[in-house]
């Protein structure tokens, strides 16, 4: 066929340039070759050069089409084409389309009942209406795209399936569908399987967006199940052909439910790891039970990999850059993992659990752990916290771990050291101002950066939720009362250090109960100035809301009862969730 003189060659090598982008296929660097059989009956074919010959009858409509479209006429030349022709022109794309895609991306002759309902929803709704559209034949076939689906099911069930994950997934229009159609037949199932895992919203991110790293096993097994629902869900489809409901209706309704199950086997395995490797179920178990008391919504501090390693013997674990979490192999994997849930917990158990309860607190702020120096002295403060909260909630981690009502163990001897004791000063006093308990107010520290943490301890000290503050004056005394934490707390850590049992020979009171004393006093100090401009403030307020005048003062006088630049912290959040974070 020679596009010089016949529009037929013209019509079907615009439709082989459709269906080249379609398939993902680089533009020929060699002409594309078309032949016309002349014989009727012998229908259109690819031969084994890369060329095709149309059938008799495709080459005439496809003419047809071409010198009504192609040349020019004049108004009336050509009469109104009948429906009967115009099925006749759709029919002649479709079918060049199905021979051009098998030649591009050989058609499985093996596949499945479910795979071929999934090959031809994609073919029907993908190829044919898009070589309509670029080809234009609507504009002289004005019924061509009112003729109805070939599949009305199979067209149905894929299209819904495919959009409504599309979207799920945030991919552009049709994005899945192209990504479906030039992937191999036989592993569409997969392809898809695997995009859901990897792109999947739902799935719990890091702080910086990027998703976990899950084990191996543990994305094979959803993967697996993910496909064998993708099969069924098809399978389905040709169950309903067979008997007679080949609908659109029918098709949306199982692709709807398709996706309903696909969902739910990804909501699922959001949280229920699966993993063989040893150790991971118990270590997962208890960064779960820490972020649940730590943190809320759908961020995730742990990147999901378990690294196991021979460490030094005064380090049980660590947690990397990348937000993964190694722990020594004997002292911590071999210990959980071989755990006698029958029997009380050992001291090499509690050391375990403890291990991984205090990397998994270390993990839980939006700092990127090891991106920078750690400061000593907020470094022990750190540690103190995530103590203090291993041993609070020591009861609740070894349930985790599977210990049936494990016993709630008395106070180590940490809590005696002088950081223990200010530690225990500092939170007291932040919660008695916020009305919240201490361990609340610890929580709220644990999960404030790092570089922010002895600010944040101020700022929570000082309190004054709800009332009206002069926010210069409110950052000074933060700033100020910042500084004062943390010199107490570097003294009480240099006591701990070098084993000074008081600050005073002449002192009763041990270095942390005196330290403890110091850092009340200063809180108190600083909040004095503040509470008299804050009690000032309120009383404008509220003059100036009701109508009264203040007290002393003189309406003629036109005093005014503004007190100058007001601040406002912010209220404090329920449970631990308090003021002055940020």
């Amino acid at each position: 066929m020679d596009t010089r003189f016949d529009r037929g060659a013209d019509m079907a090598l615009g439709w082989a340039d459709t269906m080249d982008d379609i398939m993902g296929r680089r533009r020929r660097s060699e002409p594309f070759e078309l032949f016309r059989q002349t014989e009727l009956g012998i229908g259109t074919r690819a031969n084994p050069d890369g060329s095709m010959t149309l059938s008799a009858q495709s080459a005439g409509w496809a003419t047809m089409a071409g010198e009504r479209l192609l040349n020019a006429r004049y108004a009336g030349q050509y009469p109104d084409p009948t429906l009967a022709e115009t099925r006749q022109v759709r029919y002649t794309v479709a079918r060049f389309g199905r021979v051009y895609g098998d030649m591009v991306l050989p058609r499985d002759r093996d596949l499945s009942a479910a795979l071929k309902v999934l090959d031809r929803g994609l073919r029907d709704n993908i190829d044919l209406p898009r070589m309509i559209r670029e080809s234009h034949l609507e504009l002289e076939f004005a019924q061509i795209n009112n003729l109805g689906d070939r599949h009305p099911l199979y067209q149905a069930a894929t299209r819904t399936l495919t959009g409504t994950l599309g979207e799920r997934m945030k991919m552009e229009p049709e994005e899945l569908d192209y990504l479906l159609r030039r992937a191999e037949p036989a592993e569409r199932f997969e392809v898809l399987a695997d995009t859901l895992i990897e792109r999947d919203p739902q799935q719990r991110r890091l702080p910086d967006g990027s998703a976990r790293t899950l084990p191996p096993d543990h994305l094979a097994a959803l993967k697996a199940r993910l496909v064998q629902e993708l099969d069924t869900s098809f399978a389905r489809c040709e169950d309903h052909a067979f008997m007679g409901r080949n609908t659109r209706t029918v098709g949306n309704q199982l692709g709807a439910e398709a996706v309903t199950n696909l969902v739910r086997h990804l909501d699922e395995a959001r949280d229920n790891i699966d993993s063989e490797q040893r150790g991971y179920a118990q270590v997962s178990s208890l960064v779960a039970a820490v972020q649940s008391e730590l943190t809320a919504g759908e961020t995730d501090y742990w990147n999901g990999q378990l690294h196991e390693a021979t460490l030094p013997s005064e380090m049980l674990g660590y947690a990397g850059p990348d937000r993964a979490l190694t722990f020594d192999r004997e002292k911590v994997i071999d210990v959980l993992a071989t755990a006698d849930l029958t029997a009380p917990p050992t001291p090499e158990v509690h050391a375990a659990v403890d291990a991984v309860a205090s990397q998994a607190a270390h993990l839980c702020n939006p700092s990127t752990p090891g991106s920078a120096a750690a400061d000593p002295v907020a470094q022990a403060f750190e540690d103190q916290l995530r103590r203090d909260f291993v041993e609070r909630q020591r009861g609740h981690l070894l349930a985790a771990v599977g210990y049936p009502d494990p016993p709630r163990d008395a106070s180590s001897e940490h809590s005696q050291t002088a950081t223990a004791q200010v530690t225990a000063a500092l939170t007291k006093k932040a919660g008695q101002q916020l009305r919240l308990q201490p361990h609340q107010v610890a929580a709220e520290l644990l999960t404030t950066p790092p570089d922010e943490r002895f600010a944040k301890a101020a700022a929570l000290s000082l309190g004054n939720q709800g009332k009206v503050v002069d926010r210069g004056q409110w950052d000074s005394a933060t700033t100020a009362l910042a500084g004062n934490i943390r010199t107490t707390f570097a003294t009480a850590q240099e006591a701990d250090r070098t084993g000074q049992a008081k600050l005073h020979a002449w002192s009763r009171a041990t270095a942390g109960r005196a330290l403890s004393q110091k850092l009340t006093r200063a809180i108190d100090k600083t909040r004095r100035p503040i509470d008299r401009v804050s009690s000032s403030a309120d009383q404008a307020l509220r003059a100036a809301t009701t109508g009264q005048a203040l007290a002393g003062s003189t309406r003629a006088k036109g005093v005014a009862a503004s007190t100058g630049p007001a601040h406002l912290p912010e209220a404090g959040r329920s449970e631990r969730d308090v003021s002055g974070r940020g």
